[in-house]
């Protein structure tokens, strides 16, 4: 006998509520068997669970290098503070400025204070010609350039070795005519790379004497001041030029003059600070005498980067102790980066 309506399954559990109750079984026999396997792995094993309203953890972490997976107990490493992880070196201050009070002789001072070799004047002259190399595209033109001369070196023997050590190599440094063993100090400065001059008196001045034999004067005639002259360049070998002092009198008399100029340009010298136009000659664009303070070295410095933007190059004769602290001013960096200040040997600026 046929019945009407849907089919029934066994038990009823396919259509109507039979199959709601059979769903239900199936998944809480699926959540029993899940925790069985994993809810109850031990922290750490990288099992999570998530609930509504929480934040699931992220990805696991790797264990630091002196911590191993297999060992979930060991402590956790701290951060180092942030001093530590700083490693950039702070920059250098500038090296103090080397002190002598000694009253070393020349032999004395090289074997005291031995000098670099790569700075001696006589291994360069002795090396041969490098060409000159191409300048690098972007590279300034040319330098605007500054030369220092530290004049009346010799009588202070402490302070002309501390010239000698401690001001940078490209300041000339000029002594005086007549200094004992002159030439042994023009030595001791080429070692250390520099150029060595020879004050030279044209005309009676104040602390000179007209029977100084050291004195070029207008009336002795041009055959005395030359043989003076002589004798005060045999004591110099190896000298690159003469810084003159001249008086008015002396420097408006040109028969008494030209003969002492031209002496020194057939010899291949150089003459600094005098104030006319010939080859090999350059007159001083400044002069200092005074000792400078820390305030007057850093405003006279400031003129000079003037002075030297204006004109391009600039030449000053200066005591001792004022051209060693102009010389370590000037290495402060340029404001302008397109603008190269530099410190040059005198005789660039006369040969150009």
């Amino acid at each position: 006998m046929a019945i009407s309506g849907p089919p029934r399954s066994v038990f009823g559990l396919f259509g109507g509520p039979g199959f709601i109750v059979a769903l239900a079984l199936l998944l809480g026999a699926g959540i029993f068997i899940t925790y069985q396997t994993t809810g109850d792995r031990k922290a750490g094993s990288g099992a999570t669970l998530s609930l509504p309203g929480n934040v699931a953890p992220g990805p696991a972490v790797p264990p630091p290098a002196n911590q191993t997976a297999s060992d979930p107990a060991a402590p956790l490493q701290t951060m180092p503070p942030m001093a530590a992880q700083d490693t950039a070196t702070p920059a250098a201050a500038p090296a103090p400025m080397i002190e002598i009070d000694e009253d070393l002789s020349p032999a004395e001072l090289l074997e005291q204070y031995p000098p670099d070799p790569a700075l001696s004047l006589d291994a360069a002259e002795a090396a041969p010609a490098v060409p000159p190399q191409p300048r690098r595209t972007g590279a300034v033109a040319e330098a605007q350039r500054l030369a220092l001369v530290a004049t009346g070196l010799g009588l202070d023997r402490a302070l002309t070795a501390q010239a000698i050590v401690a001001a940078p190599a490209d300041v000339a440094l000029s002594f005086g005519a007549g200094t004992e063993d002159l030439a042994g100090w023009i030595a001791a400065a080429r070692a250390y790379g520099h150029e060595a001059l020879v004050d030279l008196q044209l005309g009676v001045a104040s602390g000179t004497h007209e029977t100084d034999e050291r004195v070029l004067l207008t009336e002795l005639g041009p055959a005395e001041n030359l043989r003076r002259l002589d004798a005060i360049l045999a004591a110099a070998p190896k000298a690159t030029g003469v810084t003159i002092s001249i008086t008015d009198s002396f420097l408006g008399d040109a028969t008494a003059l030209t003969p002492i100029l031209e002496r020194l340009q057939a010899a291949g010298l150089i003459i600094v600070g005098l104030p006319v136009t010939a080859p090999r000659t350059i007159a001083a664009d400044r002069a200092f005498q005074d000792t400078l303070e820390d305030a007057g070295v850093a405003r006279e410095t400031l003129a000079l980067k003037s002075l030297v933007r204006q004109r391009g190059a600039a030449l000053v004769l200066a005591n001792p102790e004022n051209a060693m602290a102009l010389a370590r001013s000037w290495s402060q960096p340029s404001q302008d980066p397109a603008v190269e200040l530099s410190l040059v040997r005198v005789s660039s600026l006369v040969e150009d």
